[in-house]
C-alpha cells in the first residue's frame, strides 16, 4: 500500500559562532538560555536562543510556506546580529571553527555537549556523540580545539493523514538526503586543518531524530545558514520535493533510495563529487541555485 505524504510545517534551530577582534570566541555565559529551557527573544512565539557549548544556537517559528520560513530565518539573523554588535561581537556562519584550547579552559561549558543522541537512517544505530579534537596549531606551539555547526531543520507532517509510522519518517529522511542533503553538501566548506572536517564527527547522512510532530533532520552544516531569499525558499520546497518523489514513486522509490544508499553516504560523508553527480542525475535534483 502506497503511502501519501503532506507537508505540514517547516522550522529550524541553527548555530552560529561568534567572533571578537576577529577571533573565535565562545558564547559562554553571553546569551542565556539552555537546551532544556530556551530564552524567548522577539516577543517568543517560537523565536529562542540558547548556549550550545561554544555555539550560539536559535530557534524560529515553525512556518507554513517557504515566505514564512524566509522571512523568519531573516529576521532572527538580523536580531543577532544586531544583539551580538552590542557585545563588540560578530556572529558567523561556517560549520566548523577552530578554538585555543588555552581560551576554552577558561570555559567548563565549552567542553559539554547538551544535544541527546540522534540516529542514522542508512545504519538504524545511535551516531556517536562528537569527539573534543584537539592538534597542534602550525606553530607547532599553540593547542587547538575542532568545534562545529549545524543547521537542522524540523518538519511537521501526515502519512495518510495520520502521524507518520517510523517506516514513513525512515522513508523521508532518506530522501531528504538525496534532495536537501547531497546538492547541499557542495555549499560547505572543505577541511579546516588537514583530515579534519565536521562530517567526519557530526552532521554525517542520515541524521535525525524523532519528534512528536514529525522528526529533525540533522545533516545539513551552518555554512548554508544565511538571510538569502533565494536559498532559503529553495531549503523549504527541497522539504516537499522529497515528499513529492515518495508520493509519486512509493515503494519503487523506496526501493530506488535503497539501492543507491552507498552513493548517497558518500556523497554526503565524503563530499564526493562524482557521488554527487550521480545521484542528482539519477533522482532529478533540483540543484542548489547560484548565489
Amino acid at each position: 500500500m502506497e503511502m501519501k505524504y503532506k507537508l505540514l510545517k517547516v522550522g529550524s534551530d541553527a548555530e552560529l559562532f561568534l567572533l571578537k577582534a576577529g577571533q573565535p570566541y565562545p558564547v559562554c555565559g553571553l546569551v542565556g538560555g539552555t537546551k532544556q529551557d530556551p530564552l524567548p527573544v522577539l516577543g517568543g512565539n517560537g523565536y529562542a536562543v540558547q548556549e550550545d557549548n561554544v555555539t550560539l544556537e536559535f530557534n524560529i517559528p515553525p512556518a507554513s510556506t517557504a515566505e514564512e520560513f524566509q522571512d523568519s530565518l531573516s529576521k532572527m539573523l538580523a536580531y543577532l546580529q544586531e544583539e551580538m554588535a552590542k557585545k563588540d561581537l560578530t556572529c558567523q556562519s561556517v560549520s566548523e571553527m577552530l578554538f585555543p584550547s588555552s581560551l576554552l579552559e577558561q570555559f567548563p561549558q565549552a567542553h559539554i555537549f547538551g544535544c541527546e543522541p540522534d540516529y542514522c537512517v542508512w545504519t538504524k544505530s545511535v551516531n556517536p556523540r562528537p569527539e573534543f579534537i584537539r592538534f597542534m596549531g602550525a606553530d607547532r606551539k599553540t593547542v587547538q580545539e575542532f568545534r562545529c555547526a549545524g543547521y537542522h531543520i524540523h518538519i511537521s507532517y501526515t502519512v495518510d493523514e495520520e502521524a507518520p509510522t517510523l517506516e514513513a519518517l525512515e522513508a523521508l529522511v532518506k530522501a531528504q538526503d538525496v534532495f536537501l542533503g547531497v546538492p547541499l553538501t557542495l555549499q560547505e566548506s572543505g577541511p579546516s586543518q588537514g583530515q579534519y572536517r565536521r562530517r567526519a564527527y557530526y552532521g554525517r547522512a542520515g541524521a535525525f531524530r524523532p519528534t512528536p510532530y514529525g522528526h529533525e533532520y540533522r545533516v545539513l552544516g551552518s555554512d548554508v545558514l544565511s538571510a538569502n531569499p533565494i536559498l532559503n525558499r529553495w531549503i523549504f520546497d527541497a522539504n516537499q520535493r522529497a515528499m513529492d518523489f515518495l508520493n509519486n514513486h512509493g515503494t519503487d522509490g523506496v526501493a530506488a533510495l535503497d539501492a543507491h544508499g552507498l552513493a548517497i553516504r558518500t556523497a554526503i560523508n565524503d563530499r564526493n563529487r562524482d557521488s554527487i553527480r550521480a545521484i542528482m542525475t539519477r533522482f532529478f535534483v533540483l540543484p542548489v541555485p547560484i548565489l
